[in-house]
């Protein structure tokens, strides 16, 4: 129940969720500027990514794969720049990635709405 209140909420934001969310572009912009030291190469899996985390700082070129509960605020993403961008409609907390596939996974103030975050971590590693 609560899932699906969480789902509702963000798809209700989602158009405009970029322009308002400072608190998460700050945190964004750490995450962006602390990436090059962890990923090489591949896909960044971007964990509750709403619209995404790297479009925070539109000049990125990583690829990303954004996961998210919410259809609407993946779409957001997806519309911004569909050359380095999956979406992926999901829970967290059941990825459908093979062991290993995925080099990096960021998250941004995602974890915090999660019922069962054991099942997060573990899913991630």
């Amino acid at each position: 129940m609560q899932q699906k209140l969480i789902q509702y909420n963000f798809n209700a934001i989602s158009s405009d969720y970029l322009k308002h969310a400072q608190i998460q572009k700050r945190s964004a912009l750490k995450i962006i500027h602390k990436l090059p030291t962890y990923h090489v190469s591949g896909f960044v899996l971007d964990l509750g990514s709403g619209p995404g985390t790297l479009h925070h700082c539109p000049e990125n070129s990583y690829q990303s794969i954004l996961y998210d509960l919410s259809l609407k605020m993946l779409k957001v993403g997806v519309s911004m720049d569909c050359e380095n961008v999956l979406a992926i409609n999901g829970d967290a907390g059941w990825l459908p990635f093979a062991t290993s596939s995925i080099p990096t996974v960021i998250s941004n103030l995602m974890l915090q709405w999660a019922e069962d975050k054991l099942q997060i971590l573990s899913e991630i590693k």
